[in-house]
């Protein structure tokens, strides 16, 4: 992060994971205690972490799977209603990056709109505006994977 709060504009990473949904959150923790000497970001067009369950408001919204496997088994479900509800689901994720220290890795308001690969160099080049940090500015990144 720059001295000004804000990511650098134009970073190298290993890793680049599009999106801030429950497979999001699980690349963050994954990345970071398997493969710890890795750089890494996750991405997210919104301004939010959560995916379906920040998006998605209407009454009743819940999951269809229990969350007992639908969860993280880094850090296991434990409420008693393992059919639950979208608010309940947001603040087990928003948990779970508090508890293992993961929004590090998140930058909002970035939308990929380009990617391209290059066999030659073996990395993807994406670019991504910063839509909420630095006011529209197309920006690129690079990753060795994209996610």
């Amino acid at each position: 992060m720059a001295a000004n709060g804000h990511h650098d504009a134009t970073k190298s990473f290993d890793v680049l994971v599009i999106g801030a949904g429950i497979s999001g959150i699980n690349s963050a923790y994954r990345l970071a205690t398997e493969l710890p000497s890795a750089s890494f970001a996750i991405l997210e067009a919104r301004n939010e972490i959560g995916g379906t369950w920040s998006l998605f408001k209407y009454p009743g919204v819940r999951s269809d799977s229990d969350l007992h496997t639908f969860g993280f088994a880094f850090n296991p479900w434990k409420k008693s209603n393992i059919i639950a509800s979208g608010d309940s689901i947001l603040e087990y994720m928003h948990e779970t990056l508090d508890k293992f220290d993961l929004n590090k890795y998140f930058r909002f308001g970035q939308k990929l709109v380009v990617s391209l690969l290059s066999s030659v160099w073996k990395k993807s080049r994406l670019t991504a505006p910063h839509r909420v940090r630095t006011g529209g500015k197309q920006t690129s990144s690079g990753a060795s994977r994209l996610t």
